[in-house]
This record gives C-alpha cells, sequence and structure tokens, in this order.
C-alpha cells in the first residue's frame, strides 16, 4: 500500500477526484467503444494482424498489455482482455485500428472539436483533451476549486453522453477521498506521464532515422547523373 507523501488538502483532493473521474469513469466508456468495434472474443487476431502498425506507436509496457508473453519470452499468450488497458492505451487503439474518421468538425484527431459536435469520435478528443487536462496538473498535484467545476463539468457531460452513470459520478465528487487513495492516483498519473514520455521519444528516434535515410538516398540519388557521365566519358575515349 502506497503511503501518503503529504498532507491531504482540498487542492490536492480536487485533484485525485478529477484524476479518477478521468481514469474510473473515462476508461470503461472508451473501453465500451473499443469492444463494441473489436468484440473480446475476435480481439488476440485483431491485434496480431495489426502488430507492426501498433509496435511503432505503443511502449514497451503497452506492448506487453497487448502482446503478452510466457515465461519464456517466447510463445504470446492468447488472453489477451480490454480490461488491461489503460485510459492512454485505448486512445491509441481507438484511432490506430478501429477504423473511425476524425471528428467532422475539425478533420483531425489534435484539434479540440467544435462545441456543436456531439459525435463519438468526438468525444473520445475531448476525453483524450480532459486526460491531458488532468495531467498537466500532476506536477503539483492540486486543482483549486474554481478550476475543478469547470473542468469537472466538461468532463462528466462528455462521458454521460458515452453512457457513463451519472449517480455514481455525482458520488465521486462529494465522497470522502482517503489520503492513500489520493496518493495512488497521483502516483498513477506520473506513470502513465512517463511512459508516454517513452513512446514520444521512440516516435521521434524513427522520425529521425527516417529523416537520415531520406537524406542520404537523396544525396545517392544526386550523385547519379555525375557517375552516368564519368561512365560516358570514359565510353568515349575508349570509342
Amino acid at each position: 500500500m502506497t503511503t501518503p507523501s503529504a498532507t491531504s488538502t482540498k487542492e490536492t483532493t480536487n485533484f485525485a477526484r478529477l484524476s479518477r473521474l478521468v481514469l474510473d469513469f473515462g476508461t470503461p466508456a472508451l473501453r465500451d467503444i473499443f469492444d463494441r468495434i473489436h468484440p473480446p472474443k475476435k480481439l488476440s487476431s485483431v491485434l496480431a494482424s495489426n502488430s507492426t502498425k501498433l509496435c511503432k506507436a505503443t511502449n514497451p509496457a503497452q506492448k506487453e498489455k497487448l502482446y503478452p508473453t510466457n515465461a519464456s519470452g517466447s510463445t504470446p499468450l492468447p488472453t489477451v482482455s480490454s480490461m488491461d488497458f489503460d485510459i492512454s492505451l485505448l486512445i491509441v487503439l481507438l484511432k490506430k485500428i478501429c477504423k473511425l474518421n476524425p471528428p467532422p468538425s475539425t478533420g483531425n484527431w489534435n484539434d479540440p472539436p467544435l462545441p456543436s459536435d456531439t459525435s463519438q469520435e468526438a468525444d473520445i478528443v475531448r476525453i483524450n483533451s480532459f486526460r491531458n487536462e488532468v495531467f498537466a496538473h500532476a506536477a503539483k498535484a492540486s486543482v483549486d476549486d474554481t478550476t475543478f467545476t469547470t473542468i469537472w463539468t466538461d468532463i462528466q457531460d462528455v462521458i454521460e453522453r458515452l453512457g457513463g452513470k451519472k449517480a455514481e459520478m455525482d458520488a465521486l465528487k462529494t465522497e470522502c477521498m482517503d489520503p492513500v487513495v489520493q496518493q495512488d492516483c497521483r502516483d498513477q498519473v506520473r506513470q502513465m506521464i512517463e511512459d508516454e514520455k517513452d513512446v514520444k521519444e521512440k516516435i521521434e528516434s524513427l522520425e529521425k532515422k527516417t529523416e537520415e535515410k531520406l537524406d542520404d538516398l537523396g544525396k545517392k540519388i544526386d550523385g547519379v547523373p555525375d557517375v552516368l557521365h564519368e561512365m560516358l566519358d570514359a565510353g568515349r575515349e575508349k570509342g
């Protein structure tokens, strides 16, 4: 059990509540969407057919959840469940292998959708944005009351649209929050941030290597005319 590292305050409790709202309610909402698209019985085959794509977009911890191995580290295990996927991994999967189109109001997965866009895809983007917004407070792990109220209302509205239970979320908003639970929330969020940092660095490394290979290829192509001229000149001299 985690030992609290600091005294609980109203602001740290606000952060813990928001973290739990995103993780405990946002995650199941996204999982329900994913399971409807890729039913649990077909999950292993779906992941197998998309392994190349997903291995490039995930960190080692996420990859192990998607493609777990036995003790020998060789033969993949057949038992893969979306119940083991956290919110960060579900967002990756929804974007990469679910054939969903970006929100119609933006046409991409990065920009905030218009308020009038209440499509499922728009709400996926919003949950991702809310997650990032909560993560942005992780360093201090505290949120003032005004910010808390605004973020909470926005998140709850989206999760309700995706099938989340209002009564359960309302209960979380007011229930007593144990300091140990608060610390666990902070630890969980910080671990996710570290995991995503690994993915970002991996992608940046791949992009750099690709760019270097393209530059090298370009130089080789640029040198082809010179080689041809040399060959032609050599041929003329022999002639």
